[in-house]
């Protein structure tokens, strides 16, 4: 082990060790130092004491070649000053080594809550996920995630502005969980004060002469009286199909509202669907 104050020249010309690694401390910074590998790689190091611990600690500031001499003991400065600030870097390094990325924190978010919600939305929420959120910010620690980052994401989807919409509401959410879990300090939601897309209303109703037409193909679909695009007759379509699209048009209700429609949701005598989950 030898002292001298670090400076390039010096480690240009250091030679590589034999079968151990070599360390030289720098005189100038107490505890700042360089490790040299028998293979001949040249890290800094700096060895300090954490507040209140008996033993020492290192912390790896980098390689010398990508960090210079000089950047690697401004470094060391920094570290030292938050050490007699009351922090560990080494520890605190570590620590942010093993926090979840929002990929992983995400996927445990919707299997926590997916009993909570609908089985659809609940996909939904999975796709968007899968298909949009983690490719663009799924490496990304959940305590690092910035407002920029979020901000790209939903200026990727400026295309399709409802599901922009949609994605930043399920960030929103995630980081409020996030935070509630205290994987980010509180107050700082990445997703929040970002403006929305303007979304287009899309409404859309069949004309009369539309309606004509509907009725007529279902008819035929019943009667086995239709064809293909090829003009192959087909065989009469399933009642349950006509059905289901004869409500769907008469009551101007969700897919899903008919499609899972039982008979102890029909009152007869009335003349009204008695739907027990609805918009």
């Amino acid at each position: 082990m030898a002292i001298a104050k670090l400076t390039k020249r010096l480690v240009d010309d250091m030679p590589v060790p034999g079968a151990a690694e070599s360390w030289t401390w720098d005189s100038e910074i107490k505890g700042f130092g360089l490790k040299i590998t028998p293979t001949g790689r040249k890290v800094f190091f700096l060895k300090y004491r954490p507040r209140g611990s008996r033993t020492t600690a290192k912390l790896q500031l980098g390689p010398y070649g990508p960090l210079t001499v000089e950047q690697a003991r401004d470094q060391a400065r920094r570290a030292l000053g938050a050490v007699i600030g009351g922090s560990d870097p080494a520890r605190d390094r570590s620590s942010r080594r093993q926090a979840p990325t929002v990929a992983e924190a995400l996927d445990d978010y919707l299997a926590d809550f997916s009993g909570r919600w609908k089985p659809r939305t609940a996909h939904g929420y999975q796709r968007q996920a899968d298909t949009n959120i983690k490719p663009w910010i799924g490496s990304r620690k959940v305590a690092d995630l910035s407002r920029e980052d979020v901000g790209g994401l939903l200026r990727s989807l400026r295309e399709t502005p409802v599901l922009a919409n949609r994605v930043q509401a399920l960030i929103s959410a995630f980081m409020t969980h996030a935070i509630r879990s205290g994987l980010r300090a509180d107050g700082q939601n990445p997703a929040k004060h970002l403006p929305r897309h303007k979304e287009i209303g899309r409404t859309r109703f069949l004309s009369g002469e539309e309606i004509g037409r509907l009725g007529n193909a279902l008819q035929a679909a019943e009667r086995g009286t239709w064809a293909d695009k090829d003009g192959k007759t087909l065989p009469p379509a399933p009642w349950q199909s006509i059905a289901a699209i004869r409500l769907l048009a008469l009551t101007g209700c969700r897919r899903n509202e008919i499609l899972d429609l039982r008979w102890a949701d029909v009152d007869l005598s009335r003349g009204v669907l008695l739907l027990q989950d609805t918009k």
